[in-house]
């Protein structure tokens, strides 16, 4: 595989493990309208309240769609107030060409091993069908390994389907806080990201792959739901649409467990350590880290902090520069 291409994929490849889900939004065409849910008076953000210290906990979508702004002026007045912005990882300060080592070293076979040989026949035939379809063909998928080319399948589809990464939830408040000269903290760091994909196990890394092959099928449907689950700022329902299909593929739980749930912790205890301080912090991660049982926000409330979802006024938007 060309280095041009690691050139053009990597930073789709990243956001689209930010996202820390296989589905991601894209833009939908003008006959395939999203559909339509009630407004539920809020946004997907969240007031968490010490003695000493204020956090907002926004939800990403790290690639999103116009139809996403103008923001709730809520939201855009939380980041206004704010000293410091936090964001999972800062895309800004990644530093490309240690990126595209990693995936040269961690993400391609080498010697004569390929990946018709370590999948079993049957995913190595769907795969062959699917990747010719996204313009991957057989001589340039051989040297990759299956959570590359999981990750890389996404990035594809989601540009067919009109992707705009500009437009994701962190990028335009890191725009912001460039413009502004808002301190910007990470969560994680790209390479912790990287190395917990590249990571999972041989058989783990077929399920990804194997999911990314069923999930295609579905995806302008998906992708409708989550943006419609965002914009209505209902947790619940953007719960049920990343989860939705986790019951068809039990066997991709740990790598689930792995690549959510076990982040979750040590996200929620930084933030803790944010609310120990006496600043009013702004921190943006994915939707998957926020919502449900083992979510930040709920993490949060069972160590008794004040946690509210943050109310949407639907006039008066600050509109995207």
């Amino acid at each position: 595989m060309k280095h041009s291409f690691f050139k053009q994929t990597l930073w789709a490849i990243l956001l689209a493990f930010l996202s820390a889900t296989a589905f991601v939004p894209a833009r939908l065409s003008a006959d395939e309208p999203a559909k339509a849910q009630q407004a539920t008076g809020k946004c997907m953000m969240w007031k968490v309240s010490s003695p000493t210290a204020t956090v907002y906990l926004v939800g990403s979508m790290h690639l999103a769609t116009p139809a996403m702004y103008p923001l709730p002026k809520e939201m855009e007045a939380a980041f206004a107030s704010a000293d410091t912005l936090v964001v999972e990882v800062n895309i800004e300060k990644i530093d490309q060409a240690k990126m595209m080592a990693f995936v040269q070293e961690k993400g391609m076979y080498g010697g004569n091993e390929k990946l018709s040989d370590n999948l079993k026949p049957e995913t190595w035939e769907k795969l062959k069908d699917q990747c010719e379809k996204l313009g991957l063909f057989e001589a340039g998928i051989q040297k990759m390994k299956p959570w590359l080319l999981s990750m890389t399948m996404q990035v594809l589809q989601v540009q067919k389907l009109g992707l705009d990464s500009s437009l994701g939830i962190d990028k335009h408040f890191l725009d912001l806080a460039a413009k502004k000269g808002t301190k910007v903290d990470e969560l994680e760091s790209a390479e912790f990201q990287m190395n917990l994909l590249a990571g999972l196990d041989a058989k783990a890394q077929e399920h990804q792959l194997v999911r990314a092959l069923d999930e295609s099928k579905n995806l302008k449907e998906d992708v409708a739901d989550i943006e419609q689950a965002w914009i209505a700022g209902d947790p619940t329902a953007m719960e049920k649409q990343l989860t939705k299909r986790q019951k068809d593929h039990p066997e991709a739980a740990a790598a689930a467990q792995k690549l959510i749930y076990d982040r979750n912790g040590p996200m929620a205890e930084k933030v803790e350590a944010y609310l120990k301080g006496n600043k009013t912090v702004f921190v943006i991660a994915g939707c998957a880290h926020m919502v449900g049982d083992k979510g930040i926000v709920r993490i949060l409330q069972k160590d008794n902090f004040k946690v509210d979802q943050s109310t949407a006024t639907p006039e008066g938007n600050v509109e995207r520069k």
